[in-house]
């Protein structure tokens, strides 16, 4: 039997997975609180009926997730209501992310403190495009911003995924004293920019761009090699993933077991130093994800329990929709990010018992790894893409095993401010991994162009989900029985 405390944590992880649901469908189609509150009464009737009732968990959970987004959405839209009363302001804000450099002038995210001109009062985050020279403003710097705010609907969705309530195009901007250096954010904007300086320095194009975004979680600025990872299927190379972490999970456990640190303290200094490595690539939603999930690994090491990655990447989404719950619906890298995961960790294994036939246990669990990525995410990215890559697998297979190489070779590389020996390596790993890219993309059967309707991705995914429920019910019960 299970305990009453494993049933607590079973019925918590159901309402999680309801409460995502829930959200999801309240995304697609709008839930009005009334439905709402008939569920809740209907929830509440089964669980007066019978105290372990699974119904009544979904209804709660589904209940709560669409009554959250029904809350931001018109939270939202008392905000936006009064960004449209708006013709031209004057707002003290404060930048909250580092700037970034595109082709049209310098981006910056910044959070409202308090409007000094403004028919009404205004809160939330913007964002400002303008000069170049901007770039400099780190995060912590406040910033008098002068101009008109923009809230045209050809944006709306970024909108909605990043947090924004409008967008100021060339603005006046003034700074406000000085970001205090004492700040995580600032501390973390500084060495972003050192690092950056370092990579530019050393490497030349696209082999700095590629460890920049490797590295520092920076886009990739030739359109021409952005352009080749796409048509192999290998953009996921270029974002801060979980890979990357696991990495540096496992140099810094090297490092720390070497100077005589125990496990308690080397976890401890482990989860401190990850948390700062994904402010330092900008804290996009797939950094968090990943981060998320193997702080729960260690976390659950120190507290003795036993990690269950399907209940790491539940509760990983659960924290982030709390925080926005727009991202189910409009972030493409969160949905991607989430079902690689989903697909790695649901399929991994099961792949490759139906590849013992290939020779080499290496080969089989790249395959793997690769083809269960590719199951989890084809349908998604052909449906906002329109297109499928061919030479994906075999590109990912060869070119993912250099990966952890080029990551911890690039921190390297950093640290000790690109000193000539490891410059020189980073520099040849880095052009036989853009060659080996160049090469893939030019094969004319790369890729294929594809239409595919949006209910046959739902179908896809509902067998697909149905399909690694049936098999983690069944592997689940194996454990109950065996504990039993």
């Amino acid at each position: 039997m299970l305990s009453p405390l494993s049933n607590v944590s079973i019925n918590l992880f159901y309402l999680a997975c309801f409460f995502i649901t829930g959200i999801g469908l309240a995304s697609v189609w709008l839930i009005s609180w009334s439905v709402i509150f008939i569920l809740v009464y209907l929830a509440l009737v089964l669980w007066l009926l019978d105290r372990r009732s699974k119904g009544a968990i979904f209804l709660i959970g589904l209940s709560l997730g669409a009554a959250y987004l029904n809350y931001q959405i018109e939270r939202r839209q008392l905000i936006e209501e009064a960004w449209q009363q708006e013709d031209r302001v004057v707002l003290i804000g404060t930048v909250i992310t580092s700037p970034e450099i595109r082709p049209t002038g310098s981006y910056l995210k910044l959070k409202v403190d308090w409007a000094v001109q403004a028919q009404s009062e205004l809160r939330g985050h913007v964002a400002v495009l303008g000069d170049y020279s901007w770039s400099e403003f780190l995060p912590g710097q406040k910033l008098m911003i002068m101009g008109q705010p923009s809230l045209s609907d050809d944006f709306q969705e970024y909108r909605l995924k990043s947090g924004l309530y409008a967008t100021f195009f060339h603005p006046r901007l003034k700074p406000v004293g000085h970001p205090s250096i004492y700040q995580v954010t600032t501390l973390m904007a500084r060495l972003q920019k050192r690092a950056s300086a370092i990579i530019k320095s050393r490497l030349v194009e696209p082999a700095s761009s590629l460890l920049e975004a490797m590295l520092l979680g920076r886009e990739i600025s030739k359109s021409s090699l952005a352009e080749d990872l796409s048509r192999t299927g290998l953009n996921h190379i270029a974002v801060v993933s979980g890979m990357h972490l696991v990495v540096l999970t496992g140099l810094l456990r090297g490092i720390l077991n070497g100077i005589g640190l125990n496990y308690r303290r080397s976890a401890i200094v482990i989860l401190i130093i990850i948390l700062f490595f994904i402010l330092l690539t900008g804290g996009r939603p797939a950094i968090w994800r990943a981060g998320l999930m193997v702080g729960f690994g260690l976390l659950g090491s120190l507290l003795g329990r036993i990690y269950q990655p399907e209940r790491a990447i539940i509760w990983a989404a659960v924290i982030l929709l709390l925080i926005n719950p727009m991202f189910l619906r409009w972030d493409i890298g969160f949905q991607l990010s989430f079902l690689a995961a989903a697909g790695l960790i649901g399929w991994t294994d099961r792949i490759k018992r139906w590849l013992e036939w290939i020779p080499g246990v290496f080969l089989q669990e790249a395959l793997a790894v690769t083809l269960a990525a590719q199951l989890a995410t084809v349908p998604l990215v052909a449906y906002y893409f329109q297109q499928i890559s061919l030479v994906g697998p075999l590109a990912n297979v060869l070119i993912v095993a250099f990966l952890p190489l080029v990551f911890g070779l690039g921190l390297i590389f950093v640290c000790l401010v690109g000193c000539s020996p490891i410059s020189w390596l980073m520099g040849l790993t880095l052009t036989l991994l853009t060659e080996m890219i160049f090469f893939f993309s030019s094969l004319k059967w790369a890729t294929i162009t594809v239409v595919v309707p949006v209910w046959l991705v739902a179908t896809y995914y509902l067998a697909w989900a149905l399909l690694t429920w049936s098999k983690a019910k069944k592997a689940s019960t194996f454990h109950v029985e065996r504990l039993c």
